[in-house]
């Protein structure tokens, strides 16, 4: 077999690694695993609370923009005329939403990244504490926020551009933007999943933030497909589950089922990146003896 096919099954189906991944429970200190999980799921629900007001009069406002501009003439459109109370409202509820939607996210990643460092040291390092894992975690946090802000700052502007020029094109070719315009967030987790291994690098090995970029491409150069087909899954069902109808009445009950499900996916996505980085990097697992998984040749 040549090296590259060998580096291409170093990483294994997505099925080969549901099992475990999916039992976010399941630690050294299962405590720890169910108290992440209600800290995040108390963030998730609380934000997606705390914003569906806000989210509710960005409708109803937008409701009402559309009123008044089916009302105009479009021939001889003056943006003057427009209610400026209620443009000031619509911007002002929208940035409130988010802003509030930004910060569960934020504060939800960063959980999930300290649970994904404490799993990641509880299969490599099994003999190290809780204090100890705590610790080497907030040892390296200034660096995983450096890098993180810096990808995200970058990332942001990547899609901002990329909306700006699917916009231009809508322009010209609007049957090509309705196309396209659904492809546009499956594009946008392929190109995040490039650099799946951000966090585990220099979680594992310090790296600087500029050689994590560099470190991040080369590490899954041979398993690329691999390792974006069984990220694409818990990214998609994530998607899928904003978008889907709840279909109960009670809001509040729907908005906590809604979050109670994303926060199993977020763990799901969490230890399967670090299973798969284990593999890619040929690190051993010293928590327990496996039973040997096919190299699926």
């Amino acid at each position: 077999m040549s090296d590259n096919k060998k580096n291409y099954f170093k990483v294994k189906p997505l099925f080969a690694y549901f099992k475990e991944g999916i039992k976010y429970y399941d630690l050294d200190n299962p405590n720890f695993a169910h108290t992440v999980f209600v800290l995040i799921l108390a963030i998730v629900f609380g934000g997606n609370v705390l914003a569906r007001p806000y989210i509710e009069k960005v409708m109803v406002y937008f409701e009402q923009l559309t009123i008044q501009l089916s009302e105009q003439n479009l021939d001889a459109f003056d943006i003057s005329s427009l209610d400026t109370e209620l443009i000031y409202n619509i911007t002002e509820a929208l940035l409130i939403t988010m802003g509030i939607l930004l910060l569960v996210k934020a504060l939800s990643y960063l959980v999930s990244l300290f649970y994904g460092s404490y799993y990641f040291y509880s299969l490599t390092r099994p003999e190290t504490t809780l204090n100890q894992r705590t610790g080497m975690f907030f040892q390296r946090l200034p660096k995983l926020l450096g890098f993180n802000i810096l990808y995200y700052l970058m990332f942001g502007l990547g899609i901002l551009i990329l909306f700006m020029v699917m916009s231009i094109i809508g322009m010209f070719f609007p049957s090509l933007f309705i196309i396209f315009s659904p492809v546009i967030p499956i594009l946008v987790i392929i190109i995040d999943l490039v650099f799946t291994f951000k966090n585990l690098l220099i979680i594992q090995y310090d790296v600087s933030i500029p050689e994590n970029f560099k470190k991040s491409l080369e590490i899954i150069r041979e398993c690329k497909a691999r390792v974006i087909n069984n990220g694409l899954t818990p990214h998609i069902l994530l998607l899928l589950l904003a978008s889907a109808p709840s279909g109960i009445s009670n809001q509040l009950l729907a908005l906590f089922i809604v979050a109670f499900i994303e926060v199993i996916l977020v763990l799901f996505s969490s230890r399967l990146t670090t299973l798969m980085f284990l593999d890619v990097t040929d690190l051993k697992r010293a928590d327990k003896k496996l039973k040997k998984i096919s190299d699926f040749e």
